[in-house]
């Protein structure tokens, strides 16, 4: 993970960042074609979702307000690079929405983005190293719901892939949504020490319904749910099936219900003598 004062760093400059920036029309639109309330899409304004700026002067600004701020720490910001003449600056993948990753502490120490359906629409992480900046890293999300949890803390967290689907699963269930950066890409200390943070025992892992036509998936959610079993969480599985959604928030806009199991290690035949 990040050291505190970098972690502080990041959130310091983000929640700047965030308060220089405004959510689009076309942003809003679009979270409400997802099926999202208007309620909902204010929540994810509450934290920290914004349209990114696609004019190159409007961004300049913003980055030379930010640089009076924090001088030279901005570039140790990922995001934040110098252009050829030396001015600070960020980028603004065509317009995308910026989308902000939070720690256990609800600091914000990443962002990724997603881009425009004719940049590709896909996610990627808010940095410029191709520009020198410094690399994001692949920070795990925690989404936690607005009020608080009962005096014990709570009773079970959520394991989804994905920023945006951890934030809108979480508005849906009402329970916190750990997201994480791809279905290969954790550390199960590290989620199990998030779980132990929210006071969980139960840890309920949702990945997308395509992992069986996915062997992959499915051998690294196996993988992740034996390696938290080993943490000493009570992991849960959830299920549905793909027609009522492909992912986790799909299937709650739908008003559908996960299936869930309890987590069962698979014997290990090698070790069997059979007499």
């Amino acid at each position: 993970g990040l050291r505190e004062e970098e972690a502080e760093l990041r959130n310091r400059v983000y929640s700047e960042l965030i308060d220089a920036l405004s959510l689009k029309e076309r942003h809003l639109s679009g979270l409400l074609s997802r099926g999202l309330t208007r309620d909902e899409i204010e929540l994810l304004k509450q934290r920290g979702y914004r349209s990114l700026p696609r004019d190159a002067f409007e961004r300049f600004k913003i980055a030379r307000y930010l640089a009076g701020l924090f001088r030279k720490e901005l570039l140790d910001v990922p995001g934040f690079y110098l252009t050829e003449n030396f001015q600070p600056m960020f980028p603004g993948f065509g317009g995308g929405l910026f989308i902000p990753v939070r720690d256990y502490k609800d600091r914000i120490v990443g962002a990724q983005v997603r881009r425009e359906e004719s940049e590709g629409g896909k996610y990627v992480w808010f940095s410029a190293t191709s520009r020198g900046g410094i690399s994001s890293g692949t920070p795990i999300h925690l989404a936690i719901p607005e009020g608080s949890a009962t005096e014990e803390g709570w009773e079970r967290v959520w394991l989804v892939e994905g920023v945006l689907k951890a934030d809108v699963c979480s508005l849906k269930l009402e329970e916190p949504v750990i997201g994480i950066p791809g279905v290969s890409t954790w550390k199960a200390e590290e989620i199990d020490s998030i779980r132990l943070v929210l006071g969980a025992r139960r840890i309920v892992i949702a990945f997308d319904a395509d992992l069986r036509e996915n062997k992959y998936v499915k051998i690294q959610r196996d993988k992740l749910a034996d390696e938290l079993l080993a943490w000493g969480a009570d992991v849960w599985i959830a299920e549905w099936d793909f027609q009522e959604g492909k992912g986790l928030d799909d299937l709650l806009i739908n008003g559908g219900c996960p299936r869930l199991r309890p987590f069962r290690r698979a014997p290990d035949l090698s070790k069997i003598c059979l007499l």
